[in-house]
């Protein structure tokens, strides 16, 4: 990707911490047609839920757009701020701290022009 990875940091706080707007049709162009393959996957691996966030550059406007997808264990699939809200309501107090962790590392993915996947197994206590 042409941008630095810590501009796609920037990007993906406003997005995920700042509540920012999302995509729809970054996520049709760049997420949709993997749906099985992240089904597939958080099978296999027995997650709890899998997410995976998108940066793009739209060449006519030259703004950056972000895009989110998320598909709990039923196999309900959320899409953009219904995916973050998914996430901020299973994270609570925790969300913003899980970020932090894992915006780095997805903004490092997401240069190198890899789709950062995210399978999470949840740990309940009684």
């Amino acid at each position: 990707m042409e941008i630095s990875a810590r501009k796609i940091q920037k990007i993906l706080e406003k997005a995920l911490i700042d509540d920012g707007e999302m995509c729809q049709r970054l996520y049709e162009f760049e997420l949709e047609e993997s749906i099985d393959e992240f089904t597939q996957s958080m099978i296999r691996d027995n997650d709890d839920f899998i997410f995976a966030v998108t940066v793009h550059k739209n060449d006519v406007t030259l703004q950056y757009a972000t895009a989110m997808i998320l598909i709990d264990k039923e196999g309900e699939l959320y899409v953009n701020e219904k995916a973050r809200d998914w996430l901020q309501r299973i994270w609570e107090k925790q969300y913003v701290v899980h970020m932090k962790k894992l915006l780095p590392p997805f903004s490092k993915q997401l240069h190198s022009d890899v789709l950062p996947i995210n399978g999470v197994k949840t740990a309940f206590t009684a």
